[in-house]
């Protein structure tokens, strides 16, 4: 177990080790971090990595592939109608704050840009994960009332009207100028030159967003953290990591029964079972601070447990 064991070790884990080491500082010392990532224009991060995500895609030529479409309608059935049922039944093991964040947390949409970028990094059908972070970001208007006042009693308090005008900024935009920048055959080419260093600089993208929300996250746990017992904490962790994984077999088995090849089966995956930090923050909040922990605690959990399995798929591949 020599230098070049070590340094092939770290090529092939960068991704994970720096995750690792990211989620660590931002929970050990969050309030030196904090001047960082408060002056950081998240919106404009994540517009930068959806645009280097869909330049290396082919989103038109991919989108006409039945495989593209039936796995992200199965991964948008996945997410929208599937995971907030088992948000509820995994939540009525916790204290009421805690098990009304598991329901939110299960309802909200498919992350912004780590879908498509974890699916990516499998070697799956990117143009599926993208197709089904657009899809339920702006179907998230309907989606998150329906299901916050069927299962928690109440209809979240945050403004869906001008989220959603965010969200056709920070989401569609890029993607639709990134498809178009594509209709020139020489940026096609280039894009397609360049998928590997342009999935890269994405991925970049995500550790940074990784950490503004991380440290954003560490100071609110933090602030109501002490009303939690350790056993609730860690039912809670436990019915996350269920929760996250329940929804991945189940758009993995989905997609096979349907016929899928293994990158859109990837992609049902990825895309059904992920959920976005920054709009879970913003519902969980009228319900109480602790509501906010268990979004907290999935948004982590997703990207170690996706980063380990979709690694592991790559080299199956």
């Amino acid at each position: 177990m020599g230098a070049p064991y070590l340094l092939g070790t770290l090529r092939r884990q960068w991704f994970l080790i720096t995750l690792a080491i990211l989620l660590l500082g931002a929970f050990l010392a969050p309030a030196r971090l904090a001047p960082i990532t408060e002056q950081t224009p998240t919106g404009w991060v994540v517009a930068a990595v959806m645009l280097l995500t869909a330049l290396g895609v082919n989103l038109r030529a991919a989108a006409s592939h039945r495989g593209t479409w039936v796995a992200a309608l199965l991964a948008i059935a996945v997410s929208t109608l599937a995971a907030p049922p088992l948000g509820w039944l995994s939540g009525r093991v916790l204290p009421r704050e805690l098990a009304i964040g598991m329901i939110v947390a299960a309802s909200v949409p498919c992350t912004l840009a780590s879908a498509a970028v974890w699916t990516r990094r499998g070697g799956g059908n990117e143009a599926a994960a993208l197709l089904v972070s657009i899809a339920t970001n702006l179907l998230c208007f309907l989606v998150l009332p329906f299901w916050t006042t069927l299962l928690a009693g109440a209809a979240a308090e945050a403004n869906f009207a001008a989220l959603a005008w965010k969200l056709l900024g920070w989401v569609v935009a890029p993607i639709v100028v990134s498809q178009a920048a594509r209709c020139v055959p020489a940026v096609s080419r280039w894009c397609d030159r360049r998928r590997t260093t342009l999935g890269m600089a994405a991925q970049c993208g995500v550790l940074f967003m990784v950490l503004v929300g991380a440290v954003e996250a560490s100071l609110k746990t933090r602030s109501v953290g002490g009303s939690v017992r350790p056993a609730d904490w860690l039912l809670m962790i436990l019915m996350v990591a269920a929760v996250h994984i329940a929804l991945a077999v189940l758009g993995w088995f989905a997609a096979g029964w349907a016929g899928l090849a293994r990158g859109d089966r990837l992609a049902t995956a990825i895309a059904g079972s992920q959920k976005t930090l920054a709009v879970g923050v913003l519902v969980a909040l009228p319900y109480g601070g602790l509501a906010v922990l268990p979004m907290i605690a999935y948004h982590v959990f997703q990207l170690v447990i996706d980063t380990v399995w979709v690694d592991r798929e790559r080299r199956r591949a």
